[in-house]
């Protein structure tokens, strides 16, 4: 008919993009107010709205070990990234003034301290990588900054601004130099290896000129108005052997300067926009460039031809440089990534997202990833027309051990990607009731749901309440590819207050989980003080003798009655369930007390599962890795025993899911341990297949307080071992204990909250492994709300 339909209205800036969902029912719309919104169709009103937006990269700086990445954003924040660990390490923060973006970023030599600059600030900002603190800003004002640099002992920071030239002396906070000679605003300064000189690139004059460092006099000027660049000078860099400095124009040109005599050596021609950086390689033999058609190139100095284009932006490169090795290049871009390339390859090893003040996300080509605890929200993976959020794929693709491997440069083992995986999509979840908003006067409340397959089938459903698991569905739900729908139902226990239950379905296989449906229901039921109930598990002895400890049931037994004792104050009544003789701790009796305790737990209560045991990481033929709690049981190592005859990270969510609390707390205190430990490792040893998803202990517990919503403590991260003989108890039950008891009491209040004591363990265990038995230990702990409070020592 051609006649107008809706009109969407909502957005506050320019609409710049516009798509149907598949699912035909929806449409999307992408704007620069920083928002997507999610259309209803049939009633022409916004279902959802998605916000999140990237910031572009401005400036990054290396240090000079490799192993941090400083990056200048425009959200006006400064970022330290830490690529031998895999994560985001700092950000720092001085003026959240909207509009105004950080220009400049520099590290000091020995990488302890971070400078940048910004225009509304109109100074150098000085900063603390290991607290994230301002120490100093410069005591003088420039008229936008433009460029920064350090000179080789870290004493002076040299900037390039809008007008001038400036020499900071870090010690004192003064001015100590000024360089005149630009007609105009400098876009960029580096200084010599060896300190004794500075480069500039000019924007008005389109020059680049040398200055000598401790006389602040202009040495020579390469280039002009009839030679040179014939636009703006956007980047000036020093070779690392100091014979040459290389500048990047708007002229699309990269133009190859010899310091001793000023001569143009070589013009780069390749880019078809502005050159916005420049950075030469260790070993002076490449130049890679990176400008506004979004692409980095690679040019080899010696012959003056380009050698690889690295594509990936999807905005333009403002900034490259190379790591310390040579073998990885790194590049900013206006996209809001931070890229890491393979520089003999050309591929694109891994990308960092800086997405708000709180989150990140790194993830690599094949989809594995790292990310704060928000962070894989707010990216969404397309794949055909199958469109995903990151977090949904996390049980198979959050593996920061995958992470650390590509930040390093190392291949990664052959296995299905996350764009493999998409094309098996999880199922569409609805709540059919209760509605949204309804109000029961009853503690429990019918939830029922409608799966429908979208051609991947139905794998496991998970029910939350206030992001607490409190249901699990992992039985006869296979369902092939294609048959329909199915309906389900939970019974769910509600605290008094506010409740926010949430449905999530995987695929069949569980690789991808469903987009959440949620409702809200309001409970007016009057419980009363909840109740603390302890199941606490300690295994000494098992089927297969070689894997006996000394002190395990010890710790159970000394974590109940401690949490018992002390955490009465909180309770109406602690119940403890200690389990420590053979015919307790096998994996049918952890499962039948499981149950029992599901039996008597109302929401509103609290639930901690202590074990104290061996634990594994096990790699299964198809390269997937998961967590073992080696039970009583258990006598043959092998992986397909192991899922017999212990309990994997997935039985634990299973069973932590159908404790139907809404607080709870899992403490392991479980990884290899001296002898037993090695004949583990020994027995696995033959099963280890040609490629593994690269699952620590550390992983497999964010899994775990992921997919449950309890906080978590662990004896350590990996493979190091959990010292027994420790005052004759394990380590690191034996710490708890005593934080429990008065130790991690830090503000002196006479309360212990789960924030203090993470820390109070953390620190002491790490400190007393290295003291008393020369190795170290270093707990995992994750925890959800710091301030809960878990015992009372007044």
């Amino acid at each position: 008919t051609g006649r107008e339909l809706h009109i969407f209205t909502g957005h506050e800036k320019d609409v710049n993009s516009v798509s149907f969902n598949p699912d035909g029912r929806h449409a999307l719309s992408g704007s620069d107010d920083g928002t997507i919104r999610f259309w209803d169709i049939s009633t022409g009103k916004e279902a959802k709205q998605f916000t999140g937006q990237q910031y572009a990269i401005n400036s990054l700086a290396i240090s000079r070990d490799g192993r941090y990445i400083l990056s200048g954003n425009s959200d006006t924040s400064v970022c330290l990234w830490d690529l031998e660990a895999g994560f985001r390490k700092q950000i720092f923060v001085k003026n959240s003034r909207k509009g105004v973006y950080i220009n400049a970023v520099a590290l000091s030599p020995d990488s302890r301290h971070a400078y940048s600059a910004n225009w509304y600030d109109k100074k150098i900002e000085m900063w603390d990588t290991a607290t994230g603190k301002n120490i100093k800003a410069s005591e003088y004002y420039f008229h936008g900054i433009e460029s920064l640099a350090v000179s080789p002992t870290g004493r002076y920071v040299l900037a390039g601004s809008m007008d001038i030239i400036r020499l900071w002396d870090v010690g004192t906070g003064r001015e100590a130099g000024v360089f005149r000679g630009h007609e105009g605003a400098v876009t960029s300064v580096a200084i010599s290896p060896d300190g004794r000189y500075a480069a500039s690139g000019g924007f008005s004059d389109r020059t680049v000129r040398l200055w000598d460092m401790q006389t602040h006099r202009q040495i020579r000027k390469f280039g002009g108005f009839f030679s040179g660049h014939k636009k703006p000078v956007e980047s000036v860099v020093f070779s690392p052997d100091g014979r040459y400095v290389a500048s990047g124009s708007r002229d699309n040109t990269v133009r190859l300067w010899e310091v001793a005599t000023g001569d143009e050596m070589k013009v780069f021609n390749g880019h078809t926009n502005e050159v916005k950086a420049v950075a030469f390689s260790p070993d002076s033999r490449y130049i890679a460039s990176g400008g506004k058609d979004d692409k980095v190139r690679l040019w080899d100095i010696a012959g003056g031809r380009e050698v690889k284009v690295l594509s990936g932006h999807t905005n333009h490169v403002r900034t490259v440089a190379f790591l310390p090795d040579g073998q990885r290049l790194v590049s900013g871009g206006q996209d809001g990534s931070l890229r890491i390339w393979n520089v003999e390859t050309g591929e694109e090893l891994a990308v960092l997202y800086h997405l708000l003040e709180k989150d990140w996300v790194i993830m690599t080509k094949e989809g594995y990833f790292n990310a704060s605890a928000d962070g894989a929200r707010h990216i969404n993976v397309r794949a055909g027309t199958v469109v995903y959020n990151m977090g949904n794929s996390a049980r198979r693709f959050f593996r920061p051990e995958m992470v650390q491997l590509a930040l390093g440069g190392k291949a990664l083992p052959q296995g299905e990607t996350a764009r493999e995986i998409a094309q098996m999509p999880a199922p569409a979840v609805r709540i059919i009731s209760p509605q949204s908003d309804h109000i029961s006067s009853q503690d429990m409340i019918a939830v029922r749901i409608l799966l429908s397959d979208a051609g991947g089938g139905i794998g496991d459903v998970f029910l939350y309440v206030n992001d607490a698991l409190v249901g699990t569905d992992v039985r006869a739900l296979k369902i092939s590819a294609g048959k329909g729908s199915r309906e389900m139902q939970f019974n769910v226990a509600l605290a008094q207050g506010k409740n926010t239950i949430r449905a999530v379905a995987y695929n069949a296989d569980n690789s991808i989980s469903s987009t959440p449906e949620s409702v809200t229901v309001t409970c007016d039921f009057k419980a009363g003080l909840p109740i603390l109930h302890v199941l606490a598990v300690g295994i000494d002895r098992y089927e297969n003798s070689e894997l006996n400890l000394r002190y395990a049931a010890a710790d159970a037994v000394l974590f109940a009655e401690a949490l018992k004792q002390k955490s009465a104050v909180f309770f109406r009544e602690v119940r403890t369930t200690i389990m420590t003789r053979p015919g307790d701790t096998t994996r049918v009796a952890i499962n039948t007390a499981f149950e029992k305790v599901s039996g008597r737990v109302k929401a509103g209560d609290y639930f901690v599962f202590y074990a104290s045991s061996h634990g594994h990481i096990a790699t299964f033929s198809n390269g997937d890795s998961k967590y073992f709690l080696i039970t009583g049981n258990t006598v043959f190592l092998d992986p397909d025993n192991l899922k017999k005859d212990a309990l994997s990270q997935d039985d634990l969510i299973r069973l932590i899911g159908s404790i139907p609390a809404q607080n709870k707390l899992v403490v392991l205190d479980s990884c290899h341990s001296g002898e037993a430990g090695r004949t583990i490792q020994i027995a696995m040893a033959g099963t280890q297949k040609v490629f593994t998803r690269g699952l620590s202990t550390a992983t497999a517990m964010q899994l775990l307080k992921m997919a449950s919503g309890s906080s978590v403590f662990t004896a350590s991260q990996s493979v190091e071992e959990a010292i027994e003989g420790y005052k004759g108890h394990g380590l690191f039950t034996y710490t708890l204990v005593e934080g429990l008891k008065g130790a991690a009491d830090e503000n002196g209040d006479g309360y212990i909250t789960l924030g203090e004591l993470k820390g109070y363990v953390e620190r002491a265990v790490f400190a007393r492994s290295g003291e008393h038995f020369k190795r170290r230990q270093v707990p995992y702990i994750n925890v959800g709300t710091l301030d809960t409070p878990l015992a009372g020592v007044k």
